[in-house]
């Protein structure tokens, strides 16, 4: 990684490979954008450059509370999942005027991404191993009193390990939270892919 550099003076909204963040991870390639940050793959200078995925909130909402909240939520509830086919978060971090969190980096790809570059649909035998999976990950979460909301191609992680992996806990909320805002107008997910309680 020769090419790599520090930190510029002014803080950047488009990171460019080897930016030093948070004065510890080096990053890489960016894996994908959303609609509250960025995600990197980042080596970790610290643990021998081991990767790691850093997602950075976007600098328009780094003074908004709310997004603050949701990317401090998003570590506390998954924390608390220790299971094979949910993506590990390590920590949030607030350093340099950048907040984001770090997170276990999954090779390979999205299934929003597989799907759009396929000229025919999975068969079903080939679908139902990654739906056990998936259905175990929520069903692991959901005995943590721990509702997702928001599971669609984009946030089914295939590895280059051939195992499948939810991500992106980002609007998670806890079950006793999610009954007492149901008489609620707010809502939060993909349209596309909501559950109809959440439309109520």
């Amino acid at each position: 990684m020769s090419s790599l550099h520090a930190n510029p003076a002014n803080k950047a909204e488009e990171f460019e490979p080897g930016y030093l963040l948070g004065g510890r991870f080096h990053l890489v390639r960016n894996l994908g954008r959303g609609a509250v940050g960025n995600v990197w793959l980042g080596a970790d200078i610290q643990l021998h450059d081991e990767p790691v995925a850093c997602k950075i909130l976007h600098r328009v909402f780094e003074d908004d509370r709310r997004a603050i909240s949701d990317l401090k939520r998003e570590v506390l509830l998954t924390r608390k999942l220790r299971h094979p086919n949910i993506v590990a978060v390590h920590s949030f971090w607030d350093i340099d005027g950048h907040r984001f969190i770090t997170m276990e980096y999954v090779g390979g790809s999205n299934m929003a991404t597989l799907l759009s570059e396929r000229d025919t649909p999975y068969t079903v035998p080939e679908v139902l191993p990654w739906i056990e999976l998936l259905c175990g990950a929520m069903d692991h979460a959901h005995k943590q009193g721990i509702l997702h909301r928001d599971v669609k191609p984009a946030n089914i992680l295939m590895a280059t390990d051939g195992e499948v992996r939810l991500a992106d806990f980002g609007i998670a909320r806890t079950a006793r939270e999610a009954s007492a805002r149901m008489s609620g107008q707010m809502t939060s997910g993909t349209l596309l892919f909501m559950s109809p309680e959440q439309l109520v």
